[in-house]
């Protein structure tokens, strides 16, 4: 029964609703600014989709315009660094060819073909590669086709793959072996295809950055519908606002409220308008000046109230707020200063306030309420309180009277020791994000330096091998003909001179080519954090007199007293001897590079520690030192005092790794004016 009398109710609230709806619609229907919010809207949208699909079809051939340029240009660069390897039948070289381009990020196949078509190297990434169907008849086809007409780079693609050929081809002025020995002149040059490299580029990372691409040109999209809808809306309300204030006014005084004023923005009719619905007002309120009494009396009445809600107002600010007299004392506190400072209000009064603040009898450096009272200005400054232990920001604000006289100021301290710890926080996140950066920079300069030094470091290994081989062949042939004919002039030289140089320089020239082989793989394990070979022994009073002898022109030229005391005793250590040496040597460099004339010392000695187990080898110089910042910073890559003259700012940090690596320790002590002393502890071998 109750059920059947709510229904009536129920379905005329329904009714009730639907009609406001209805009214609301019609209302934004007939609305002038909907109509043109829904024109500006539809433009915005029409603009915003445009731009993103163009946008996105841009960008998106950009990036597989750049995959399709790194593949050519590795092909090329493979194809002509490759030539002598596939002419000398070289397969090491080709391998060591084939593996730098396979470092590439985007590289997962890399194989070099002789001019028959027979496989020479091939370097695959982590099991990938062209798929295995492709190795087969139709693969040959293309490869034999390739070696017999292709003359630069060409390409081929799948859904996940862009495969790059490009030919190896050889330049030949001499049409024999025999030519070169019977001064025949050079043919002009023929071009001869001796070989194919092929290099597969996956599209992974192309893929996922056309996908990033897209959902950021979504998000821009969105963002820029947004703005565009949120500007049109406030031009549209700006110019409506007057319109709105005037019918606003009307239904205000309408109600009976004579204080009513219309702002007259406008000149126009509807500024006129304003001006009459103005007078009227005014007009109005001049007849109700009867009720000015009941007024005042009201007023008065809302000034009690108002110093009340001021006192609450007062207790309730978090900040620590002090009113203070010329004199800098205390007037009146709040309830945090008292209950922060551990003083009730009413013993708070009279005092100082530092007297209360820092709890101590003499004014704190940089004090605001103390220059406020020297020139009557706003002041603020952030002073640590060292009895709270916390960081306040001061802001003291001149308080006067209604002619302008100085009568004190308000003292508010805000606690900021959380935002500052947060800040400190916030550098060393931002460092460490700078140091990253840094990193993967390097890692780019360092991959990039290991690829165009060792081909030609390479060439010149092998060329080094083939001249020892051809000196050795000619050495007996030479020798009978020099007691047969006597001594003999070659090079510029007599033979005799040359008999004993000659191998010497072949012998320097492949020691150079491994140190700067060693030298590349001692960076990229440096970037990558990899593992050097260390499970040689290494001769320390060795490895220390030969670092001092490659520097003996740089010794000579920074300083007269270079002294090397080497202790007979010391135990041999694991490790690698070339990186040892490498550290060796940037430590005396940098013991010279900090000398300011050649009447300084550098003084390089070793030691073995027999308590804790440790060759010990120190470079001291009597140099100009360092002060506590720059030695904090010492091991961090590109940091460098040096940078105007040449220096990297990765010598040490290199230096670091590598004695971290073999398990020891690299320490400084250094202090200014009185140089610096460098100390590497190895352990040694038992």
């Amino acid at each position: 029964m109750k059920d059947r009398e709510r229904c009536p109710e129920d379905g005329m609230r329904d009714g009730v609703e639907a009609m406001r709806i209805a009214d609301s619609c019609r209302n934004l229907k007939e609305s002038f600014r909907a109509k043109v919010f829904s024109l500006f809207t539809f433009f915005i949208v029409i603009v915003s989709v445009s731009f993103t699909v163009f946008f996105i079809y841009h960008e998106s051939k950009n990036y597989q315009g750049q995959l399709e340029n790194e593949g050519r240009l590795l092909a090329s660069l493979l194809a002509d660094n490759s030539r002598l390897a596939v002419f000398a039948e070289n397969h090491e070289m080709l391998e060591a060819a084939a593996d730098g381009i396979c470092r590439n990020d985007h590289v997962v196949d890399v194989a070099i073909f002789a001019a028959n078509g027979e496989l020479l190297a091939q370097m695959r990434k982590g099991g990938s590669g062209i798929d295995p169907v492709q190795e087969g008849t139709d693969e040959k086809k293309r490869i034999a086709a390739y070696l017999g007409d292709l003359k630069t780079a060409a390409f081929t693609q799948n859904k996940d793959h862009i495969v790059f050929y490009a030919p190896i081809i050889s330049e030949m002025v001499y049409p024999t072996t025999e030519s070169l020995y019977f001064k025949e002149k050079p043919k002009p040059p023929e071009y001869k295809t001796i070989g194919l490299v092929r290099i597969v580029l996956e599209k992974a990372d192309l893929n996922r950055r056309i996908g990033n691409l897209l959902l950021i040109a979504l998000f821009l999209l969105t963002v820029f519908l947004l703005l565009g809808i949120a500007v049109a809306y406030t031009l549209l309300k700006g110019m409506t606002k007057p319109l709105n204030s005037l019918m606003e006014g009307v239904r205000t005084v309408g109600k009976g409220d004579l204080s009513q004023r219309i702002p007259i923005e406008t000149a126009d009719e509807i500024g006129k308008v304003a001006v009459a619905f103005n007078t009227m007002a005014e007009t109005l309120e001049r007849r109700e000046a009867e009720k000015a009494e009941l007024e005042e009396q009201l007023r008065r009445a809302q000034e009690m109230k108002a110093k009340e809600e001021w006192a609450r107002t007062f207790d309730t600010v978090p900040d620590l707020i002090a009113i203070l007299d010329r004199e800098r004392r205390i007037i009146q506190i709040n309830r945090a200063m008292a209950e922060r400072c551990g003083i009730s209000k009413e013993d708070a009064a009279g005092k100082i306030c530092y007297e209360v603040l820092h709890h101590n009898g003499s004014t704190v450096t940089g004090c605001p309420a103390l220059l406020l009272a020297g020139d009557c200005r706003v002041h603020e400054a952030e002073i640590y309180a060292k009895k709270l232990d916390s960081h306040f920001w001061i802001t003291v604000t001149p308080l006067r009277e209604s002619d302008g006289r100085l009568l004190g100021c308000v003292h508010v301290a805000r606690d900021i020791t959380e935002r500052k710890r947060a800040e400190e926080e916030k550098k060393v996140i931002q460092a460490k994000l700078i140091q990253t950066n840094k990193m993967t920079s390097l890692g780019l300069l360092v991959s990039g330096m290991a690829h165009e030094v060792n081909n030609p470091n390479n060439s010149i290994k092998f060329s080094a091998h083939v001249l020892s081989r051809t000196w050795n062949d000619m050495l007996p042939i030479l020798d009978h003909y020099s007691r047969t004919e006597g001594d003999f002039v070659i090079g510029g030289h007599n033979y005799s001179q040359i008999r004993e140089a000659l191998p010497q320089l072949i012998s320097g020239i492949t020691e150079g080519s491994r140190r700067i082989e060693g030298i590349i793989k001692n960076l990229r394990d440096f970037v990558r954090k990899g593992q050097a070979d260390l499970s040689m022994q290494a001769d320390i009073n060795r490895i220390v007199s030969v670092s001092a002898s490659i520097l003996n022109n740089q010794i000579k030229t920074h300083t007269n007293y270079f002294k090397l005391e080497l202790d007979e005793g010391v135990p041999p250590v694991r490790g690698n001897s070339q990186q040892l040496e490498q550290v060796i040597i940037n430590l005396i460099m940098n013991a010279l590079q900090a000398l300011p004339d050649k009447e300084m010392t550098v003084r390089v000695s070793t030691s073995f520690d027999e308590e804790k187990g440790h060759a010990v080898i120190r470079v001291s110089d009597s140099g100009c030192g360092m002060p506590e910042e720059i030695k904090s910073r010492l091991f961090e890559p590109f940091f460098s005092t040096k940078l105007d003259s040449g220096g990297t700012g990765l010598g040490l940090a290199i230096s670091n790794v590598i004695i971290k690596d073999h398990r020891g320790t690299l320490e400084f002590e250094s202090e200014p004016g009185r140089g610096t002393t460098a100390t590497v502890r190895l352990p040694v071998t038992h």
